[in-house]
Order: structure tokens, then C-alpha cells, then sequence
């Protein structure tokens, strides 16, 4: 907009009206926010900022024309940018669906929740899967985890491992960066494992390469 001095309208369809802050999860799944707090409204979000909104469901494309078809009719555009957003991709791991947890999507996290407040102490392992771009949110995730269940009184009777495919923690960040990282994984007593593909997920163990 202010490129070409407010002569564009901007339309954003979705079949949802709603969007949630991804990166807040971890801490919906420590008990410290609900996730009924992470929902943003898109159409007062978008109407701020000049931006109409419309939800429907886009049925096809046509680039040949400029035209977006959906449920409320075709729209017409100049440009056109797609976002297709993720999902996960649970039947590329056996067992994962079935008993395993994930940190990034808002309709997993309260069995992740669960989980966390019914535990008594034992074996957790956080395992980043391949082409994962969210290390940074579970390490985060890590260290936080590992002091809920300090306060807990759980720690000692836990054992707290962390697992990447990764040749070392953090490869996009610098060596120091990096070594700082490791440091604190072992001042919390976390083990490490680098260079690790997870294969399988069963009900009290999983199975790596």
C-alpha cells in the first residue's frame, strides 16, 4: 500500500474467520495460557488495517483470466498470492498419530495438555523431526518443561532427552550461539542426541533409525 500511495484494495479469503498465534502453544500446553486466548478474529484484524475479508472456500483457480472462484462468487485480482498454510504429516511416522504429541497445532495441543498434567515422572523425549523450521519453539518448550517439573517436584524422577536429525542443536544459528545452547542442556541435565531420525512411535518407547 504505501508502494504504490493506497491505490490497491487487498481481499483475503479463507474458509476460517479465525486465526491462531502458533509460536503461544507451548505455552497453552504448560497450563499457562488458554487457547481460547490465541484466537484472533480476522475480519476486525483485517478491517484495521484496511483489508477486506471475506470467508468462503476457494474452489479453483484461474490464472488465465485473473480469477479466484469460491462459494461467494469470483473475484477478480491483479495479483495473487496463495498460502496454503501446514499439516502434519502423521502417516509419514508410524504410530505418531496414534501416541505421540505435537507443539503446533492448536487441535493437538490440549491432549499434549493432558498429558503433561497427568505425569508422575518417567521418560519424555522431544524429538524434532526432519525439515522441522520450529527448533527454536521446542527448545523453548524443553526448558520450560524441564522447570514446570522442577516445581513440581519431578525433575529427579524424570529423564528428559531431546532428539535431532540434525548434525548438532540449532544449525541456522552461529557456532557460539550454538555452544550456549548445548551449555544450557547440560546445566539442566538434559541429554542430547544429534544425528537421530525418528522411524516409529509406539505406545512406551519409539524406535529411531
Amino acid at each position: 500500500r504505501k508502494l504504490v500511495r493506497n491505490n490497491v484494495d487487498i481481499t483475503v479469503v479463507s474458509d476460517s474467520d479465525k486465526y491462531f498465534y502458533r509460536p503461544s502453544l507451548p505455552y497453552v500446553a504448560l497450563g499457562n495460557k488458554s487457547l481460547n486466548n490465541l484466537f484472533v478474529p480476522l475480519p476486525q484484524a483485517m478491517s484495521r488495517k484496511g483489508i477486506e475479508f471475506v470467508k468462503s472456500r476457494v474452489h479453483q483457480i484461474s490464472p488465465a483470466n485473473n480469477i479466484v472462484e469460491t462459494d461467494s462468487g469470483n473475484f477478480k485480482y491483479d495479483c495473487l498470492a496463495v498460502a496454503l498454510g501446514s499439516e502434519i504429516a502423521f502417516d509419514e511416522i508410524k504410530g505418531a498419530k496414534e501416541y505421540g504429541h505435537v507443539l503446533c497445532e492448536a487441535n493437538c495441543i490440549m491432549n499434549l495438555r493432558k498429558a503433561i498434567e497427568n505425569f508422575k515422572g518417567g521418560a519424555i523425549a522431544i524429538i524434532l523431526t526432519q525439515n522441522n523450521p520450529f527448533e527454536l519453539m521446542d527448545i523453548g518448550f524443553t526448558f520450560a518443561l524441564d522447570h514446570l517439573l522442577r516445581q513440581r517436584g519431578l525433575r529427579n524422577d524424570t529423564q528428559l532427552r531431546y532428539f535431532t536429525p540434525n548434525s548438532y542443536l540449532l544449525p541456522h544459528l552461529g557456532k557460539r550461539t550454538r555452544n550456549d545452547f548445548a551449555q544450557v542442556f547440560r546445566q539442566k541435565a538434559i541429554e542430547t542426541y544429534t544425528e537421530i531420525k525418528l522411524i516409529e512411535v509406539k505406545k512406551n518407547s519409539v524406535l529411531f533409525s
